[in-house]
């Protein structure tokens, strides 16, 4: 698309560009440059324009798109297929839903979900314009016991994005929290399909979303005292396009040697888990039972040990953790 043509090249100049330059450039009509150009200003680009100069760029809005989440990216996110959407009622559910047509390591990014998920059938609130809401589709060859780890790793590389692009890293809530000054700014949800017959692992898909930009009055009253976001509780300004490159980045490492993130993802992991040491409920067969968490083992099992001295390691299940989101 020439509007995108047109941003690159001006991303690339530092001195002004004329229309005629530009024009030249791509065989194009300089009338078909300033609707170009008239085009990225409508989009937040500041583009001025200066008699007998031309054009130079100035700065860049907070776009998630794909002209602004390309230039970010590493090596490792580069092996992702981009899907990128202004609004989607899932990234997730895309994903799977196209699962058939779609390559290993592809991408669906949006800047806003009508119908985002998390854990437990739980909503994920998505608003317009605030956060990054990101999954990726893989199709592994290797058995499903390869990926047993998948989410838990995939939450430390969420927490090395945000740290490289805010230099604050989050803790982690054990499975799949990130927590940042005692608040939820993101969540993670894994979901994977097995072949009917022979019981194949047909995909995972891995979806992240990160509150951005949010302040506490655009959660639910519900959510204040748990839900942040890296603005609120940071001060930090981020570019969204940068994060999600991050992700991507941080995501494609995780490959191809499984096993080695395993072990190097699961020291950062002890280092960033606030359960540790802590008060926990654990909620299983309609019971709640008190316990204090002790330790994560290498395939990302919460221990915990139970007054009576007795331990257990918590796989499945839901988990909640009594004063880290400021309630008792």
């Amino acid at each position: 698309m020439l509007k995108d043509e047109v941003l690159k090249k001006l991303s690339e100049q530092e001195v002004p560009l004329s229309g005629e330059e530009i024009a030249r450039a791509f065989h194009v009509s300089r009338a078909a440059v300033h609707q170009a150009i008239e085009a990225l200003r409508q989009e937040g680009y500041e583009i001025e324009a200066a008699t007998r100069k031309g054009y130079r760029l100035l700065s860049r809005p907070d776009a998630l798109t794909e002209a602004e989440i390309c230039p970010a990216l590493g090596t490792d996110g580069q092996r992702f297929s981009l899907h990128v959407f202004r609004t989607i009622d899932s990234t997730n559910n895309w994903l799977k839903a196209h699962f058939g047509e779609l390559r290993d390591f592809t991408a669906a990014i949006s800047g806003h979900q009508s119908g985002g998920r998390g854990r437990m059938g739980r909503s994920f609130l998505s608003p317009a314009g605030a956060g990054v809401y990101l999954s990726v589709l893989l199709k592994p060859a290797a058995p499903l016991s390869d990926y047993r780890c998948i989410t838990a790793m995939t939450a430390v590389a969420a927490a090395d994005a945000v740290e490289q692009v805010s230099g604050i890293r989050p803790g982690i809530k054990w499975p799949n929290d990130l927590v940042m000054s005692g608040r939820k700014i993101a969540g993670i949800l894994t979901e994977m399909s097995l072949e009917g017959e022979t019981g194949a692992l047909q995909y995972i898909v891995v979806g992240i979303g990160i509150n951005v930009h949010e302040k506490a009055e655009d959660f639910p009253e519900e959510l204040r005292e748990i839900a942040g976001s890296i603005r609120s509780q940071s001060g930090k300004v981020i570019r969204r396009a940068e994060l999600a490159a991050a992700l991507l980045d941080a995501f494609g490492r995780i490959f191809p040697d499984l096993s080695a993130y395993q072990k190097s993802s699961h020291e950062k992991y002890l280092r960033d888990c606030l359960n540790l040491g802590k008060k926990v409920l654990v909620l299983k067969d309609g019971a709640s039972l008190e316990a204090e968490a002790l330790t994560i083992d290498p395939d990302f099992g919460l221990i915990v040990r139970y007054p009576d001295g007795s331990t257990e390691t918590v796989r499945t299940g839901e988990v909640s953790v009594r004063g880290l989101y400021g309630y008792v």
